[in-house]
């Protein structure tokens, strides 16, 4: 019996009863690489769908093109486009400013503004 429990307890060796590491064997890797794990290598190529695509049965009764209320974009208050004077470029508002004799230089708002009180004037 002393025989079987020597083999048994043969195998104990290995470990450390005061909380150490026990004796690795010759070719292992020593030190903190050993208790990592093996890094897992990234892989390349596409990233991977964040949404799925709906069910086969979820599309049912709808236009495959229609867009969903969620990807629609909100929609920017238009600026109504300038009518009469306004609407006119500023070159142009220089050459009617030009046919009456007047001056053409300034930002739009002054040219607008100096071609308006000329029709005024040429109205009364």
């Amino acid at each position: 019996d002393d025989a079987a429990l020597d083999a048994a307890l043969s195998g104990l060796d290995a470990i450390d009863l005061d909380g150490g590491e026990a004796p690795r064997p010759p070719g292992a890797n020593a030190g903190a690489e050993a208790d990592q794990p093996a890094p897992v290598p990234k892989k390349r190529g596409r990233k991977p769908k964040t949404a799925s695509a709906p069910p086969a049965d979820a599309s049912a009764g709808t236009a495959p093109d229609a867009p969903l209320a969620s990807d629609a974009k909100p929609t920017k208050a238009k600026k109504p486009k300038p009518t009469g004077i306004a609407a006119l470029k500023v070159v142009e508002l220089r050459e009617e400013l030009s046919k009456r004799g007047l001056k053409t230089s300034g930002l739009k708002a002054v040219l607008i503004e100096r071609l308006q009180e000329a029709i005024d004037n040429e109205k009364s």
